[in-house]
């Protein structure tokens, strides 16, 4: 089985827990909440960042075929 699209999901979720607290934070001026926040959504976004960047298809350039 391919599991490599649950990974994906998996840091989409904590990155979305990540923005809810932050807000949430926000909302209560709570400093320690917001830091919380703010290092699990810098960390989640940069690996659904490299996830995606990875997983995204190379371009391959084409080639013209002229019949003579």
């Amino acid at each position: 089985q391919d599991l490599s699209g649950l990974s994906l999901s998996t840091w989409l979720l904590t990155l979305s827990a990540g923005l809810v607290w932050g807000f949430y934070a926000i909302l209560q001026h709570d400093l320690t909440i917001v830091a919380s926040a703010f290092f699990q959504s810098l960390t989640s976004g940069t690996i659904v960042a490299l996830k995606i960047l990875k997983t995204a298809p190379e371009i391959i350039p084409q080639q013209e075929f002229v019949a003579d």
